[in-house]
């Protein structure tokens, strides 16, 4: 058994960090033991549990906490009941948990593709659109690139002047 410092310290988390966390297990139904002081005491089981935890915290930034913990605990509910030390049941229940982040992986990543292609098809209606505008300006004798239109500048600055009423004298 540890106590709270021992784990925020070997976790690298602060002691609030971890009272927060274990309040969050606890609120999914999962179970800490307490001392008779009342104090949170940490098993080796709890402490991969929330080594899970964090590390899902970090792999899926965006996700709620609620969220990790309902997916986390939809898996952790079939071994928390059988606490007999079943390795077989052990890696199962691993490789469910994996299969479930995955899952969830394989979802987020779909749905990051889908935006992507609606971004390449706009940026190929914007392309197309671009060229008839291009079109379009040299149809009209209009400069369509930054290298035309220094020319035309220069042109225009090069032609005489005119002498006249409006015009230089």
């Amino acid at each position: 058994m540890y106590k709270a410092g021992t784990v925020a310290k070997g976790l690298s988390i602060a002691s609030s960090t971890l009272r927060k966390y274990s309040e969050l297990l606890e609120g999914s139904g999962y179970a800490i033991k307490r001392s008779n002081e009342n104090n949170r005491v940490y098993t080796e089981q709890d402490i991969e549990v929330l080594k899970t935890f964090i590390a899902l915290k970090k792999q899926y930034p965006k996700y709620k906490n609620q969220e990790i913990l309902k997916d986390f605990f939809d898996f952790n509910s079939k071994c928390s009941i059988d606490n007999s030390g079943d390795k077989t049941h052990h890696l199962r229940d691993q490789n469910e948990l994996f299969n479930n982040i995955m899952g969830k992986f394989e979802q987020v990543t779909g749905e990051y593709n889908k935006a992507l292609n609606l971004i390449n098809l706009r940026l190929e209606t914007l392309e197309v659109q671009q060229e008839k505008i291009l079109a379009d300006l040299k149809k009209l004798n209009m400069p369509t690139t930054v290298e035309e239109k220094l020319d035309r500048i220069i042109e225009m600055l090069a032609k005489p002047k005119k002498k006249g009423f409006f015009f230089e004298k």
